[in-house]
């Protein structure tokens, strides 16, 4: 679909079936999906801004983030402590 000339409104479309439906699995299960599914280099881009993140937090709330981080995906709160220098 070709972008809408300037000084007109874009029209909506949409096509097919819509339904809303719930997740299943815990609720670490669809972050955990879509971890896995990332590519060597969007995972180490992910890491790499969480970890500068979280380094500025203190360590009880750095802790209780890499328990989350575990359940979503061991490799993933693994990296994030390395990254952090917390030993877990």
């Amino acid at each position: 679909m070709p972008a809408p000339e300037i000084g007109k409104r874009p029209q909506e479309f949409v096509s097919g079936n819509v339904a809303r439906s719930e997740i299943t699995g815990d609720d670490y299960y669809q972050a955990g999906c879509r971890y896995r599914m990332m590519s060597v280099l969007e995972k180490k881009h992910l890491v790499s801004n969480i970890v500068e993140n979280l380094n500025q937090a203190y360590e009880p709330i750095q802790r209780r983030m890499i328990e989350h981080f575990m359940q979503v995906d061991h490799e993933l709160g693994s990296r994030i402590a390395q990254g952090i220098n917390l030993n877990i």
